[in-house]
């Protein structure tokens, strides 16, 4: 990957921090809450996500792109779990089977 990719991902992850920082909770989840739109509209869009995303001097497909965000967000979810647990609190269930066994809860 170029210098300039990496400049360019330091300046949108700067500008990123600099928009939420202080913000409350209940803000960044409308902001995920819009993210997460946007990002479904974005896959929507494509027929085939077999398909090579174009993205730089990198070749992957969408599919590719959409294994990654997922598991990526796992791992995140987990160790904000482990951290709710060593700062003593009970955590909060991680498992994709749970989690849908909830939604079809309600």
């Amino acid at each position: 990957m170029s210098a300039e990719y990496f400049a360019e991902l330091k300046e949108t992850t700067n500008r990123l921090v600099e928009e939420t920082k202080g913000r409350p909770i209940e803000e960044l989840d409308r902001m995920m809450t819009r993210l997460s739109d946007r990002f479904r509209d974005y896959i929507a869009e494509y027929e085939d996500i077999e398909a090579i995303c174009p993205s730089g001097e990198f070749k992957a497909r969408y599919a590719d792109f959409i294994q990654h965000l997922v598991n990526h967000g796992t791992y995140h979810r987990g160790n904000v779990t482990a951290m709710l647990r060593q700062l003593g609190h009970p955590g909060t269930p991680t498992d994709f089977g749970y989690y849908l066994y909830i939604c079809n809860q309600s």
